[in-house]
């Protein structure tokens, strides 16, 4: 892999430390412990600049990666690295969070049916006064069906679960602003034929209380049959909400598995940048003692494990095998391969 070019700054702090290699090279713990302390932070530089951490979004943005590093007496140097993967990450696990919540939230409610919808003032005084007799006993029953018609709130879910899978196709990258403006108009389409059914219904409803308080019977018949008619015009729009929420479904879970493997790629990649960093650049750890190492600690680019917890990658390279890639005898998918790594 093909490292970046480093800054004249970078390089000319690289040669002048790397000029007193064979005069300084001792234990640190007797000998200059403050040169050490200068070599981890020119190493880190050199590093973070070979590998693109010092890379800016913008004129405004702040450094899209850090690396913070300490000597460990006895172990070595260790490096903790973050970089941009480690948010992109986050949008994948705050994805499942949404997509846990939103799978409870369309689950039924046990009690909705023994909640009735909120109407107009006068249903509860209504519902005391009407007659015991035949005509009432049929309102009642009319009343009933309007209650129990669940295409409205079957729409409502549909059209606020297609604008959460819309966000969440924006979020993992999976849209373009004019995808997504054509989704949220499409909902917003639904959303305005549901007000319309909407007011129809509480019409509706408010006439048949005017008749049940009457009892006309000659209403009846006509209400019953707009009652039905207007079911029949409510009927394609809910097949078409559910339909397009079923699509916004697929095109979720498929976005999510390749933001999860093209995620999954780049750390690779990175990984590879980052070995290749270590054979150009690991001799700037002269001072580093002989049978010391460097420990890279990669933050929350480690493997999940089941209960999505996050973890880091962790690599540890002795400092003679740094030597030996640097000297062309080993190359970077060696040294990447003969050194430890675990995720922790």
């Amino acid at each position: 892999m093909k490292m970046r070019r480093l800054s004249a700054g970078v390089l000319a702090w690289s040669s002048l430390v790397l000029t007193g290699h064979g005069a300084h090279a001792q234990d640190p713990v007797s000998g200059n412990v403050e040169l050490l302390h200068r070599n981890i932070e020119i190493f880190s530089g050199v590093l973070g600049e070979a590998i693109g951490l010092d890379e800016r979004a913008g004129l405004f943005s702040a450094n899209t990666g850090e690396i913070d590093s300490i000597y460990l007496q006895g172990q070595g140097v260790l490096l903790q690295i973050r970089t941009p993967l480690a948010a992109r990450r986050l949008r994948l696990n705050l994805d499942a969070l949404n997509t846990s919540i939103q799978n409870l939230e369309v689950r039924r409610n046990p009690f909705e049916l023994l909640t009735r919808p909120q109407v107009a003032p006068t249903t509860e005084a209504m519902a005391l006064s009407l007659r015991r007799d035949a005509v009432g006993e049929q309102y009642r029953d009319l009343q009933q069906q309007i209650r129990d018609n669940g295409f409205i709130s079957e729409i409502r879910s549909a059209i606020r679960q297609g604008g959460q899978f819309a966000r969440a196709l924006q979020n993992l990258d999976s849209v373009t602003d004019s995808e997504y403006l054509q989704i949220e108009s499409r909902l917003g389409g639904y959303q305005s034929q549901l007000n319309e059914h909407v007011a129809e219904l509480r019409g509706l409803e408010q006439e048949v209380q005017r008749q049940a308080e009457e009892s006309q019977q000659d209403r009846f018949l006509q209400l019953q049959q707009s009652l039905e008619q207007l079911i029949a015009s409510v009927s394609p729009l809910r097949d078409d909400a559910v339909d397009a929420v079923a699509e916004l479904r697929q095109r979720h879970e498929e976005a999510r598995a390749n933001y999860a493997s093209r995620w999954s790629s780049e750390v690779t990649a990175f990984e590879g940048d980052l070995f290749s960093a270590l054979c150009g650049y690991g001799t700037t750890l002269w001072e580093l003692p002989e049978n010391e190492s460097l420990i890279l600690v990669l933050t929350d680019l480690g493997h999940e494990t089941g209960d999505r917890e996050r973890r880091d990658r962790i690599h540890i390279v002795k400092k003679g095998d740094l030597a030996r890639c640097h000297a062309g005898d080993i190359d970077a998918p060696v040294l990447q391969r003969i050194s430890i790594s675990y995720d922790y």
